[in-house]
Parts: structure tokens; sequence; C-alpha cells
């Protein structure tokens, strides 16, 4: 069963986690960038109210739980112009995964989406679809999306894995997120207020940038 949720809904949600940041997070999100070999792709914008690191070019926010042992930032290819990155943490016993990727030509949201979840299927081969309650978040702002849900076997205990891939500009955004089943609804719904929080983080900066190349050609 799906829900439909908008984002003035879930805006409260949003505003109510607040966790306390100590310069020992700040210093970590530091450590994730330096370790990227990479950081000048990145800035530290972690605030007294939580640890994160934006990736400059495609405005993509990267949240951490500070501590984790799952905190991890990542460059796949460094090549500007088929550029791919990424960053993971976990919550609790929630693990999520964000990227973004350039590539040229730049496949469909959709066909970066089966990929994904092919590549889900061969690393756990008793893979199902879920078929538990789950939330869509709906805004005529977002751009398209392709979603998927699907049960895995991880140490014999049943989890939601769940990937959601969407394209904006020249850049893709894909998410990666992994729950326990018992688990799944509460991370189901916070996997979409994230996935959206970012969407609308990179439309917002992707338009400012192709506006300031507007304005800088017109000169």
């Amino acid at each position: 069963m799906f829900k439909r949720v908008t984002l003035l809904a879930i805006a409260a949600l949003c505003l109510s986690a607040s966790p306390v940041l100590a310069q020992s997070g700040r210093e970590e999100a530091d450590a994730l960038i330096k370790g990227t070999g990479h950081p000048q792709l990145f800035q530290n914008i972690s605030t007294d109210e939580g640890m994160a690191v934006l990736h400059l070019a495609s405005g993509m926010k990267c949240d951490f739980s500070p501590g984790s042992p799952d905190n991890l930032l990542r460059v796949y290819d460094p090549d500007p112009e088929q550029e791919d990155v990424g960053c993971s943490t976990s919550f609790d016993e929630t693990a999520v995964t964000s990227y973004a990727s350039r590539y040229e030509p730049m496949p469909t949201a959709r066909d970066l989406a089966i990929g994904a979840m092919q590549a889900i299927g061969q690393r756990f081969p008793s893979i199902r679809d879920y078929e538990g309650e789950a939330v869509e978040m709906s805004s005529e702002d977002l751009p398209d999306r392709v979603t998927g849900r699907f049960v895995v076997d991880i140490n014999g205990e049943d989890y939601l894995t769940k990937v959601i891939v969407s394209n904006v500009g020249d850049w893709s955004f894909k998410q990666r997120m992994t729950a326990p089943l018992t688990a799944a609804s509460e991370a189901d719904l916070e996997s979409e207020i994230y996935f959206i929080g970012l969407l609308l983080r990179v439309t917002e900066h992707l338009q400012g940038a192709d506006a300031g190349e507007d304005s800088s050609s017109g000169d």
C-alpha cells in the first residue's frame, strides 16, 4: 500500500530533528573530505545542528551521523567530464548512501534505476518485492523519480532495501537505503524526506548555476 504525502505535511518532521553537533563532528567532516584525495570538490557545511558536507559541483548535501562507523565520503571518478561521488552514513539500524553522477551521454533515470536494481539482485539472490506500506511524496516542483523497494536477507534477517533515482540537469542522483523490515515504514518515510530534501536543494543550486552562466555569457 502506498501513501502520498505532500511537502507541507512533512515539513514539521524535517524541522523537529536537531541533534547537537560537537566540535568533533566538524573535525570528522574535515577528515572525510581530506580522505577523498580531492578536497577541492567539497565544503564542510557542518553546524551546531548537524554534520554535513556539500558537493560543490552538483549541490548534493551529505548528512552524517557523527561518530557512525559507516560514515564515508568517496570520489569514484575525479574526471571533470564524468564526475561520480557518493556519501554513506547510518542512523540507528538504517544505512543510507547517496550518489551524484554526471555521465556523457546521460542515461535515463529509469535505465540507471534498473541497473541499480539488477546489482541488488546479483548481491542478494533471494531478493523479492516489498509488499508492505510505503510512502511517496508528491510535489509539482519535484523532478520525476524512479523507485524500487525490495526485501533481502542479510545474515538470516529480512531487510527493506530501497533505491531512488532522479535526473536533474546534467546530474543524476541516487539513494540506496537499507533497514530492518521491522522498521520498514519509518525508514521508508525518512528516506523519502531525505531524498526530497536533496532534490529540492540540488534543483535550486543547479538552476542558480545555470542563471550565472547565462548572465556571464551575456556580458
